[in-house]
């Protein structure tokens, strides 16, 4: 992960990851008290200075994890395909960008074991290449087999109006074998109404079942604790309008044995409420409203013992999405939460 805080020096972190660059982010996913998945993500990153390592190392990196038999069904077929397809060559060129992070690696912890991750962000070799996102994500959708579910996606994605348009950040792949892989299209819109985003969940309307159904519920619900008093239709302001994390993500998940899509809602609580003891509030409330009640009776004090460096009153950047998934069982909600690495408080003596 780089230097600790304390031995950057003159050197400032780069990691597209947290707002303050902490290259990792955990998510908990409360599906009840006694059932409770905690996933990672880390960028891997230069000892010496903090910047993201070669990109040469990252395959190798993934291929070695593979032969250590550490992980069972470890597989890297497809992100040897999103490596070669959505990736540039150079880990230090910016070509403009507001950060040079092109990759990441991260696992869901469950009592069943491990599965591994691999994110893959295509802005360098966008720019370097003069191709478009859209089709170096689409070149790499047609080399897996998922042009099919992929098309629905972006033919949705041609109709937006321009203030709306959404175009893929990153592509997300599972190391296991490509007949049980899923790859993930995150898009990003500027769209921050609540109908805007349920269109963009159903595609406008394409994808419709019971699962769509529940998450659509399930994002209401929470839209409407975070954001007391604000109409589904008004827009919502960002706090940090020129942050490239500022808007809201989506993301499309496809499979080789599923013709259409499913979507998963972000919400960037950390851009559109004024601190996270209100979005801690207002997720405890959601735990209650669900049945979840010691979850919510606990979850204020929970999130403030592990991240204890400040309070949680002071501003956002410590939750920092709230994602709502369409899953076969119903909707789930995943909270998103960076340890502020480089955080003022903890640079503190004794922090």
């Amino acid at each position: 992960m780089g230097p600790s805080p304390s031995n950057f020096g003159d050197f400032q972190p780069t990691s597209f990851m947290g707002n303050d660059h902490s290259p990792i982010e955990f998510s908990w996913v409360i599906d009840s008290e006694n059932k409770m998945t905690v996933r990672f993500t880390s960028e891997p990153l230069s000892i010496f200075d903090g910047t993201p390592t070669s990109p040469s190392t990252w395959i190798p990196y993934l291929n070695s994890l593979a032969s250590s038999e550490l992980v069972e069904g470890f597989d890297t077929t497809w992100c040897q395909i999103c490596y070669n397809t959505l990736l540039h060559s150079s880990p230090v060129n910016r070509h403009g960008s507001q950060h040079m992070s092109q990759f990441s690696f991260g696992a869901d912890l469950t009592s069943k074991g491990l599965v591994g991750k691999a994110y893959f962000l295509p802005h360098i070799r966008c720019q370097v290449s003069n191709l478009t996102t859209t089709k170096l994500t689409t070149n790499a959708m047609e080399i897996m087999g998922l042009e099919t579910p992929w098309s629905t996606v972006t033919s949705y994605l041609s109709t937006l109006p321009e203030h709306f348009q959404a175009n893929p950040e990153i592509v997300s792949i599972d190391c296991t074998a490509p007949s049980i892989n899923r790859a993930k299209v995150y898009v990003r819109t500027q769209a921050t109404h609540y109908h805007a985003i349920a269109d963009f969940m159903t595609l406008g309307g394409q994808l419709s079942d019971p699962s769509i159904d529940a998450a659509l519920s399930t994002l209401r619900h929470l839209w409407n604790l975070l954001f007391v008093g604000i109409d589904e239709d008004t827009p919502l302001t960002s706090s940090n309008p020129g942050h490239f994390t500022s808007g809201f993500v989506l993301y499309y998940e496809m499979t080789l044995d599923r013709p259409t899509p499913m979507p998963k809602a972000y919400i960037p609580v950390q851009h559109y409420c004024d601190s996270d003891a209100h979005i801690a509030r207002a997720l405890a409330q959601y735990y209650k409203e669900t049945g979840n009640v010691s979850v919510g009776e606990r979850y204020v004090s929970d999130v403030q013992a592990i991240f204890n460096h400040r309070d949680l009153s002071v501003r956002t950047g410590i939750q920092t999405y709230i994602g709502i998934a369409a899953r076969k069982t119903g909707s789930q909600v995943s909270i998103y939460l960076c340890p502020e690495l480089f955080a003022s408080e903890r640079m503190r003596p004794g922090q």
